[in-house]
């Protein structure tokens, strides 16, 4: 019986990188025995007045989920938060995994921003999943940025 490999998270400067490398971190682990893999991707519009946009990507498999996403045209400096709900942007649904999953990213110079999820969830063949990014206010409050509804790639 064949293992799944192991494969270090690394950051990559494109967004088309990561979730490239995504896709493949989890594709090369397939084999005929393994479970289904289900893989998902997003393009984040953003939410008026936000110019904040980007893309989203996710890969369940082996009973979690693996999501990247990464923002443009983000301020430099800022602190955004990120997570995939059931349902679409349209109807926000359960979240998927815990709040403590999804870790911030700030913006760089550029106003690149990304980070990397492992959910204990998988995203179901057939259901809808929508990703957003939102700004964490004082008090406890978010502004939404933008969003994006999950399509099944497979």
């Amino acid at each position: 019986m064949n293992s799944p490999r192991t494969v270090s998270p690394k950051k990559l400067g494109s967004s088309t990188g990561s979730l490239l490398f995504v896709f493949l971190a989890f594709s090369a682990c397939s084999t005929s025995t393994d479970p289904t893999t289900s893989l998902w991707e997003a393009t984040l519009s953003p939410i008026l007045p936000s110019v904040v946009s980007g893309n989203a990507a996710a890969v369940a498999q082996f009973g979690r989920t693996e999501a990247s996403v990464e923002i443009r045209q983000g301020e430099p400096g800022t602190f955004y938060g990120w997570r995939i709900n059931a349902g679409t942007c349209d109807g926000e649904g359960a979240l998927q995994g815990g709040i403590a999953a999804y870790p911030l990213m700030e913006a760089d110079e550029t106003g690149i921003a990304s980070a990397d999820a492992l959910l204990s969830t998988v995203l179901r063949s057939g259901g809808s999943y929508a990703a957003r990014v939102y700004l964490p206010l004082s008090g406890g409050g978010q502004e939404i940025l933008a969003c994006g509804n999950l399509q099944e790639s497979s």
